[in-house]
């Protein structure tokens, strides 16, 4: 657990000092040491913590026709194995949508992940992130093959997207997290960097979303990827509350214990 401590008195509430916190509307909230088996099985079904209705938060369902599930791999750093081959999701495709709760406007999506191919896959938009049909957010390699290139979408009420070079290495973990706003500036924290904004139009929404690979149901392309972090607030983190989420997890911790 990590502690801020102030050295400020508060004498007036109006000097209260500001505390970043990784807990307020958290989401959904994935740690593979906690939630999941770490056995080199392959893991069928996974259940994320947070405030996300159930349905939303179960993951047990594979896009595409040829792509499986993935594994679960155990060790000091135990993490979800996506090798190319793979794709876990809560939602079938596009189908069933109406069951799945959307945020939109204000989110924030947060991965500790490592990249093992920088290659874009030839299914288009598979990626590391992407949600169904007219839900625009999403997160994958860059296009060019460029290690560290990452490609965010977002916007109304077609998908729009953006490329931003990150110093994420092949082979090495790194904490990835999108901070999507409609009244305020997105902001990307990558890797060991500063946080930065980007440009992105208003009204991205997430909903009914899977991992490894895009939402077609032909979908027979998957990024090559490891999993050990995962976390969605319905709601847009500070500069300072991105970096503190980073040093929880790359400190071992959890935003819930």
């Amino acid at each position: 657990m990590t502690f801020i401590i102030s050295n400020s008195a508060m004498t007036n509430p109006g000097d209260a000092p500001y505390i970043p916190s990784v807990a307020r509307n958290l989401y959904m909230n994935f740690n593979a040491k906690l939630d999941a088996p770490n056995n080199g099985a392959v893991i069928e079904s996974l259940v994320f913590r947070g405030s996300a209705p159930i349905l939303d938060r179960t993951f047990n369902k594979k896009r595409g026709n040829v792509l499986t599930f993935p594994k679960s791999i155990g060790g000091s750093t135990p993490y979800i194995q996506f090798d190319g081959t793979n794709t876990l999701a809560n939602s079938n495709d596009n189908g069933g949508t109406g069951s799945y709760k959307t945020i939109e406007n204000n989110i924030t999506i947060a991965f500790r992940l490592r990249v093992n191919d920088w290659s874009y896959p030839s299914g288009g938009t598979a990626g590391f992130i992407r949600g169904v049909s007219n839900r625009t957010a999403s997160v994958r390699q860059g296009s060019t093959n460029t290690e560290g290139l990452i490609t965010i979408a977002g916007g109304l009420p077609v998908a729009k997207t953006i490329n931003e070079q990150t110093d994420l290495k092949t082979g090495q973990w790194g904490v990835l997290i999108i901070s999507y706003s409609s009244t305020e500036s997105n902001i990307l924290l990558a890797g060991s960097g500063s946080t930065k904004a980007f440009a992105m139009e208003a009204g991205t929404s997430l909903q009914g979303f899977g991992f490894g690979s895009t939402n077609a149901a032909a979908a027979t392309a998957a990024s090559n990827f490891d999993l050990s972090h995962f976390a969605i607030w319905d709601r847009s983190l500070s500069a300072d509350e991105m970096i503190l989420a980073r040093d929880i997890w790359e400190a071992g911790g959890d935003f819930q214990l």
